[in-house]
């Protein structure tokens, strides 16, 4: 958890930069900034808001919120998410440290491909949960 509310506003300036520039009002960071969410929950949702975006850029197509949740799972960012993070870093600091962690990468359209797999319903089935170890 954030230090204090002035520290977790400064964090949520920072998550929303691109959208709500520091200094205006925004509803979005004001819901957040009452509700205390964890920091660390905030630092990857940006994380996989900017893998989202460079994937979908590569490939050409929108790889949707959920395609990229599972991808960042999937590919290994999650875990090595886990090993970067630091509360006092810059988000892009730790997306970029994340980013090198991950060794042996698996190439972004079979990662896409993987997670439509994932998402796409079989008949008579239910889809398994995405290993999520950190080994």
């Amino acid at each position: 958890m954030a230090k204090d509310k002035a520290t977790y506003a400064k964090l949520l300036d920072e998550v929303c930069e691109d959208c709500c520039p520091a200094d205006t009002y925004c509803t979005i960071k004001e819901m957040l900034l009452s509700s205390h969410a964890d920091p660390r929950f905030l630092f990857q949702l940006k994380c996989v808001e900017k893998f989202k975006y460079e994937v979908s850029k590569e490939l050409g197509e929108d790889v949707e919120w959920d395609g990229a949740h599972i991808m960042w799972v999937l590919g290994r960012y999650a875990a090595a998410f886990a090993q970067c993070y630091q509360e006092d870093a810059h988000i892009k600091d730790v997306y970029a440290a994340t980013l090198a962690a991950v060794k042996d990468k698996v190439p972004s359209k079979e990662l896409h491909q993987m997670a439509i797999d994932y998402l796409t319903p079989k008949a008579g089935s239910e889809p398994a949960p995405p290993e999520t170890s950190t080994k």
